[in-house]
């Protein structure tokens, strides 16, 4: 199991993003069913909306919103008022999280889960969470059953 950040995400749909080639098959691989189960916040729902609402349209917002709302291998958890105000604490002592960063922090450490795909190194600094930033180090968290 793992959690996805709205930069990779947002990588994967716009393929003028820095990281296109890294995360489009990072997605791919998740949505073909080969790396498990993994996690969205709806704090990063509404990110990757709003982003590709500004710099690319309604158009592929929309796209991207409602590919998320069915994917069959990514759920979605909702920030509940215990997970927004253990997420506030998160952001205090972690300075640099968002928010919605240090809500998937909150939600990785409550449900006990390691891997996050992200290219974000602000992470790297929370001692719970294992960064995954590449299709070659996704595979190796599954091939080792560590998903």
């Amino acid at each position: 199991m793992f959690f996805v950040d709205s930069c990779v995400l947002i990588g994967a749909k716009r393929k003028r993003d820095r990281w296109h080639s890294v995360a489009r098959p990072m997605l791919e691989f998740i949505a073909d069913g080969r790396a498990g189960i993994g996690y969205i916040l709806d704090y990063i729902l509404v990110e990757v909306a709003n982003f590709l609402l500004k710099k690319d349209g309604p158009s592929v917002a929309i796209d991207a919103v409602g590919d998320l709302l069915v994917s069959k291998y990514l759920r979605i958890i909702i920030v509940d008022e215990i997970g927004l105000l253990e997420s506030f604490e998160i952001m205090k002592k972690f300075k640099g999280l968002s928010l919605a960063d240090a809500s998937i922090a909150y939600y990785m450490k409550l449900r006990g889960i390691e891997y996050l795909l992200s290219f974000d190194s602000r992470f790297d600094r929370v001692p719970w969470i294992t960064r995954i930033g590449s299709l070659k180090e996704l595979k190796n968290i599954v091939a080792f059953g560590t998903s």
